[in-house]
């Protein structure tokens, strides 16, 4: 009896590591998704601007990652092209910037000047998605929203990019 209960025990531990090291190659093999955000926001005086530059290029690659985990391997890159400007970046420039690369699509963030006056605040993304293989756009936008503080913009905007993203993937 103690015999069998240990054959059992040791099919299901064996399944355990079967399935564990089956996520390891699923996650391995998704593929890579080049994502380049550039920080062109306000960078006016006080806690609450500082704090919401230093931050926002973090929270939107954050918000960029869950939003495509399921289907892309994430990866923030460096922007050795010197890239200023995202929204006037023509396609050809883009293409040619990573056609040595084995990226098949790109997305670039440009995080736009935001201001905070006494009523509001309003702040913005541009954001391309740029299907190098088949030489296209799959999303060309700016998000933008006018609200009554920095958090709240950050809020509308992160939900609305999740939104995009989850419609251009189609996830």
């Amino acid at each position: 009896m103690k015999r069998i209960l240990l054959i059992i025990l040791m099919i299901i531990l064996s399944l355990g590591t079967v399935q564990a090291h089956a996520s390891d190659i699923s996650q391995n093999e998704k593929q890579i998704l080049p994502v380049l955000i550039v920080n062109n926001s306000y960078s006016g005086t006080g806690p609450a601007t500082s704090k919401y530059k230093s931050e926002l290029s973090s929270i939107l690659a954050n918000q960029i990652t869950k939003s495509l985990d399921a289907k892309y391997n994430v990866d923030l890159i460096d922007n050795t092209f010197n890239i200023l400007d995202v929204a006037s970046t023509e396609k050809n420039d883009i293409l040619d910037m990573f056609k040595d690369t084995n990226y098949s699509i790109i997305i670039l963030v440009e995080i736009l000047p935001y201001h905070t006056e006494m009523y509001g605040s309003f702040g913005s993304i541009h954001m391309k998605i740029l299907d190098i293989k088949n030489q296209k756009y799959l999303y060309n936008g700016k998000l933008w929203r006018e609200k009554r503080s920095l958090d709240s913009i950050l809020n509308a905007m992160t939900t609305e990019l999740d939104t995009i993203l989850k419609n251009v993937f189609k996830l």
